[in-house]
């Protein structure tokens, strides 16, 4: 059954009138929210810092309601202006809304809609199953996400546009055991803190398979997890003013032939609970909240491309990573001259992180479990004084770089099967090792050196060193979106002409056919009107002669009768 509430507005497309008056009362909103906003929010808590505002108890609201029913819609447009309210609420009901247009302004400050989803441009929740098949969703204040799910509520969303525009305003975001699939859609934040695809802290699942997922402003990863999990498949994520990735508590994440891209900016948030880094994907917990569960991330036949920083940031948690057959890129580094020894990337850091006034003694430092398939590695894995990594290699795989460089680990093990290969670019320190070849040879000193509990271990000493690279096109969502930007070769002179040649010469071939043929029936025809003429010509004279006087007569002297 759908009914409105007394705000109900917009089951049709908005007059001019209405859009004025829509931009009036969204821009006093605006100003309102702005003036109490805090920008640094705790996800992990969920709570709101430094605000004044009183909250009442909440009351879930929908400018259009569907409770316990069943029905299907077909380009209908939705629209809420109200704060703490959403443009579609849906209770316990299975909807099919096609090609939809969907709007939802009007701020609030108040924290628990991140919790209730009450300020969303969509909210599902008490088991409501609701499809979105086509249309926009235009979500555009604060904390007004464009998909909510919560309370075992379900959306699928199938090539749908979403555009948020407001602090805090998450694409898709599910909390309470609230799911998502997203299928060939495309989603885009330009808000602080907006995340395109967001868990609560208290879970939920997203599923996201093709599409196109952005962000553009700080503090906005296009996936954050907080509890629950997100998996991306044969996906394009771009983080052009963030970090790519967010992982705190349990949450979990997994890409599958995905393109991520992190910016150049470092985490954002509050000054006490998150930690300075830069890179590409983070692990951490706010300052205080160890969680010995842990966060998992795994990637599989998916490049992944940092701008700054590390590929990956771990501090104050423990952490379970897999990566399979990815490729890892450094931007920084793409269109530097090399140089006879070039500067390491760091692949991964593994460190207690300071935070803005507070002293690094303050956070725990990172606890890592690394499972490597047929992976390649290149760069520098450090880890400090507070922290343990264990580094597994299977199936092949290779790793480049230094481990442990600076010989700061709390304890570091690496263990290495047969077929899996190091070449050093550094000295490098462990504490355990657990070869599958017991002479090293697997191990290629490089001009370098291993320690193994604090003293040298024979190593490959030989001059022929394997040499190894990314191979972008068997990994990302397709060859074109993994590949470095190239520039466009020019056509010569000689493959421009003998294209034009291509191009032109059956249409002057079809041309100068047409005018011959066309001749040929010119001619025919000026023949034909000539023969006419004569006949008419012959037929004149005849009946001429029909009508003279001496018709019949000897016409003809030399012939006797």
């Amino acid at each position: 059954m759908k009914r409105s509430t007394r705000t109900t507005i917009l089951r049709a497309r908005p007059t001019l009138c209405a859009l004025v008056a829509t931009l009036i009362i969204a821009s006093g909103a605006v100003l309102c929210a702005s003036a109490t906003t805090n920008y640094f929010y705790d996800y992990s808590t969920g709570t709101q810092n430094n605000s004044t505002e009183v909250l009442a108890e909440l009351e879930l609201k929908g400018a259009t309601v569907f409770d316990e029913s069943s029905e299907d819609t077909n380009a209908e447009s939705y629209a809420s202006i109200t704060p703490l309210e959403n443009a579609i609420l849906a209770q316990g009901a299975t909807i099919t809304l096609k090609n939809p247009d969907i709007t939802k302004m009007g701020a609030t400050n108040d924290s628990r809609a991140d919790e209730l989803g009450v300020n969303a441009a969509v909210l599902a929740e008490k088991d409501a199953r609701l499809a979105i098949q086509g249309g926009e969703i235009d979500a555009n204040d604060a904390y007004a996400h464009a998909l909510f799910a919560s309370g075992s509520g379900q959306i699928t969303a199938s090539k749908v546009n979403i555009l948020t525009g407001g602090s805090r305003a998450s694409g898709l975001m599910v909390a309470d055991d609230g799911r998502i699939t997203a299928t060939e859609t495309v989603v885009a934040t330009s808000g602080t803190t907006a995340p395109a695809a967001r868990t609560a802290s208290n879970g939920g699942s997203i599923k996201i398979e093709k599409g196109q997922f952005k962000t553009t402003s700080s503090n906005s990863p296009t996936l954050f997890a907080a509890a629950g999990n997100i998996s991306a498949a044969y996906a394009r994520l771009d983080a052009t003013g963030s970090n790519g990735i967010t992982l705190i508590g349990s949450g979990q994440i997994s890409l599958d032939h995905v393109s991520l891209k992190s910016g150049a900016e470092s985490v954002s948030g509050n000054t006490e609970q998150y930690p300075e880094l830069e890179g590409g994907i983070f692990l951490f917990q706010p300052n205080n909240s160890y969680d010995a569960t842990g966060t998992q991330f795994s990637a599989k036949y998916s490049t992944i491309t940092t701008k700054k920083g590390c590929a990956f940031c771990i501090t104050n948690t423990s952490a379970n990573i897999t990566l399979e057959h990815n490729s890892f890129v450094f931007e920084k580094n793409s269109s530097s001259s090399s140089s006879s020894e070039e500067k390491l990337d760091t692949f991964m850091d593994i460190l207690a992180a300071p935070t803005r006034g507070a002293a690094s003694s303050s956070t725990t430092g990172g606890a890592v479990k690394m499972t490597a398939r047929d992976q390649l590695i290149q760069g520098s894995i450090t880890v400090d004084r507070s922290s343990t990594l264990k580094l597994k290699m299977e199936e092949g795989s290779r790793f480049v770089g230094a481990l442990n460089p600076s010989d700061n680990a709390k304890q570091v093990t690496l263990t290495l099967s047969e077929d899996s290969v190091i070449v050093l670019k550094d000295n490098s320190y462990v504490d355990i090792l657990n070869n599958a070849k017991s002479d090293n040879s697997n191990i290629y000193a490089n001009g370098h050196r291993l320690y193994v509990a604090g003293e040298e271990v024979s190593i490959n000493k030989s001059e022929s060193i394997p040499q190894y690279k990314y191979n972008l096109s068997e990994t990302g969502p397709d060859a074109e979106d993994a590949d470095a930007p190239k520039e466009k070769k020019e056509l010569g002179p000689v493959v421009i002409i003998a294209i034009a040649a291509l191009v032109i010469a059956p249409v002057l071939i079809g041309v100068i056919a047409f005018f011959m043929i066309q001749g040929k029936k010119n001619k025919q025809q000026q023949q034909l009107t000539l023969q006419d003429q004569a006949r008419a010509r012959l037929e004149a004279q005849m009946r001429a002669q029909e009508q003279s006087p001496d018709f019949g007569k000897n016409q003809y002297p030399n012939v006797h009768v």
